[in-house]
């Protein structure tokens, strides 16, 4: 749950960041582009982050059963 938590909160920043150096205003194309590579980076990361968690916790469980 707190893996969620922080990957979905790494997508609030990301978005936040994109704001921030003025993609609003940029071409659609542009704008595409980098929003598409925002979004792999974003899902990569939540992926890496809750399939660790989810590791972690299964580990331990399976260690302790």
């Amino acid at each position: 749950m707190i893996a969620q938590v922080v990957g979905m909160a790494l997508a609030g920043a990301s978005g936040a960041w994109f704001a921030s150096l003025g993609g609003p205003a940029w071409p659609a194309a542009r704008r595409a582009l980098v929003l598409a590579a925002f979004a792999i980076v974003v899902t990569a990361a939540f992926d890496l982050v809750t399939n660790v968690a989810t590791g972690l916790v299964c580990s331990a469980r399976c260690a302790s059963g």
